[in-house]
């Protein structure tokens, strides 16, 4: 029998195909199948909104342009009241064909109110906001709008990995009040489907989510945190989380700035040793820590990465060195500062292995 179309649940499989590379070439082959015919364009657009801001980087335009979409999804009363009865710009006036936001699975905070931030400035660039905004400044039309496309995506999206990064690099960090906008989500089903968490951030209010995130995200399998220097505090909340996540399988631990005389300043791993199969631990002190006895017992383990560490000693490394790891084939060792001759040999006897001492791993 022979099928006019293709089927279906086949679609969404070649359309994830086509971003998984993130080539702007696959991107574009992803908006034309948007204009084949409903059947695609149905198909299609949940896996163009699944990550929107994935290509967004450096066009300002299309980065408008998308929080414009989430705005126009707004209901009528929200959108008055975001523009105080004021002539609404047409972009936002319209009614979308999709619930944009409730496609939304990977979701960058800093991305998003970055985006906002962009978008703020360009539309004060356009209209006069003493007609379309009345509000003191741009910071709280910026504050405003925020608040709204913020709170419509909690209310409507499913995402299932989140990244909460304090880009301080780029210029902009997110301030106590976007963090606060995050834990609005407790109360709905914003959190129930994540597996994959992101944290990157040096802001020290931020630590707070870790009291309650276990709560609502006891599902994740897979951690990275990367932190500006040790903090204790951070430390003991983190340790708390980890330890009430489920079957973790891949872990990912960094510190931006590292203090040689630092000691057991990396998270406890001992409730996943058997479900994890990724470690990469980087910038860290492994002196007086117990994370190498932890990979040591994790018998699951399938790939492990030292970078950039210190402190491994033979007498610190002996548990690796000496364990029954039957699964782990990928090792990497780079730019570990007095890594002992032992645990070198040792990483030379895997498949894959990458060992360089003399480059730096940051």
């Amino acid at each position: 029998m022979v099928f006019p179309y293709l089927h279906p649940d086949i679609l969404p499989i070649i359309f994830e195909c086509l971003v998984k590379t993130c080539d702007q070439e696959n991107l574009k082959s992803l908006y034309h199948c948007v204009l084949v015919n409903r059947n695609w364009c149905q198909n299609a657009i949940p896996v163009l909104w699944a990550n929107p801001f994935r290509f967004l980087t450096e066009d300002r335009k299309a980065i408008t342009e998308v929080i414009l979409m989430y705005m126009a999804c707004l209901d009528e009363n929200k959108k008055k009241e975001l523009f105080l009865g004021a002539k609404i710009p047409k972009e936002v006036a319209k009614t979308p064909m999709f619930n944009y936001p409730s496609y939304l699975k990977i979701l960058d905070y800093w991305e998003l109110v970055n985006s906002i931030n962009e978008t703020t400035r360009i539309l004060l660039k356009k209209i006069d906001r003493t007609i379309i905004f009345k509000y003191d400044d741009a910071q709280n039309i910026s504050t405003r709008l925020k608040s709204f496309v913020v709170d419509y995506i909690i209310e409507n999206a499913r995402i299932n990995s989140l990244i909460v990064a304090d880009h301080y690099r780029h210029g902009f960090t997110l301030e106590s009040i976007d963090y606060e906008r995050v834990a609005d989500g407790r109360d709905g089903k914003f959190f129930e489907n994540i597996r994959k968490l992101d944290f990157v951030f040096d802001y020290q209010d931020i630590y707070e989510v870790f009291d309650w995130l276990p709560i609502h995200c006891k599902n994740v399998k897979s951690l990275r945190i990367q932190m500006k220097y040790h903090n204790p505090i951070a430390l003991s909340m983190i340790n708390k989380f980890i330890k009430e996540l489920q079957d973790l399988k891949k872990f990912k631990y960094r510190y931006f700035y590292r203090s040689k005389e630092e000691t057991d300043c990396v998270p406890s791993i001992s409730n996943h040793i058997y479900s994890l199969r990724v470690i990469e631990i980087r910038h860290c002190c492994l002196k007086g820590s117990n994370i190498i006895d932890e990979i040591a017992k994790c018998k699951n383990l399938e790939a492990l990465r030292l970078i950039s560490c210190v402190g491994m000693h033979f007498k610190v490394a002996e548990p690796l060195i000496t364990a029954d790891l039957p699964k782990l084939k990928d090792v990497e060792l780079i730019g570990n500062e007095s890594c002992c001759k032992e645990v070198i040999e040792w990483a030379k006897g895997f498949p894959s292995h990458v060992i360089d001492q003399n480059r730096n791993g940051l």
